[in-house]
């Protein structure tokens, strides 16, 4: 009965990191390129022309729900820190 309850959740451990594995890479490969390259390089304005109005963001020292101009410039104060 151990060696079933042990097999049972190794196979569901298993699962679970393939599973999370599995999505994280799928996740990736459906980010626009233009996105990544602007976080990459710390560029507020071309990233905020991908935000909704208004923006929920969350940030060290800020989280609400801004406007797209305010979150641009939450965003450039987080970039610069």
């Amino acid at each position: 009965m151990k060696n079933l309850l042990k097999n049972t959740l190794l196979i569901f451990v298993l699962f679970a990191v393939f599973g999370f594995s599995a999505a994280s890479v799928y996740a990736q490969k459906e980010l626009n390129p233009k996105i990544i390259a602007a976080i990459k390089s710390a560029n507020a304005k071309e990233l905020s022309t991908y935000f909704n109005n208004p923006v929920d963001l969350t940030t060290p020292g800020n989280e609400g729900t801004y406007s797209k101009a305010q979150a641009e410039m939450i965003v450039k104060s987080f970039f610069q820190k």
